[in-house]
């Protein structure tokens, strides 16, 4: 038996590709395409200084019958482990700088000593 596509139908798809999109990515994309070989594109354009940076991310079929609730939370996981390493590299970053300040006021008392001893 046939499926009839339908106006409904093809809107449901690209509400439902937008929803994932929103969740999944945490943006609404600019656009929505569906290619031949079934695969729905989420087009997202940056504009920054009069010129447009543009990103796309797949979104399959499958993608469309996930568990919304489950995406976000995987989504939040992932989110909340970039957030520990970034902080964990910022850490360590200040931690290099504070060592370079040290040795640099070191240099510079060491410099004074030498010239007024």
């Amino acid at each position: 038996m046939k499926q009839q596509i339908t106006t409904e139908l093809l809107q449901t798809i690209c509400e439902r590709a937008n929803q994932y999109a929103i969740i999944k990515y945490g943006r609404e994309p600019d656009r929505i395409e569906l290619y031949a070989d079934g695969m729905i594109t989420a087009r997202f354009i940056d504009y920054r200084c009069g010129e447009e940076d543009e990103g796309t991310k797949d979104i399959s079929a499958e993608n469309l019958t996930e568990d919304l609730d489950a995406v976000a939370k995987e989504q939040k996981e992932k989110e909340e482990q970039e957030r520990i390493k970034r902080d964990a590299y910022n850490k360590e970053q200040e931690k290099i700088r504070r060592e370079r300040e040290k040795q640099k006021r070191k240099a510079e008392y060491l410099k004074l000593k030498k010239e007024f001893e």
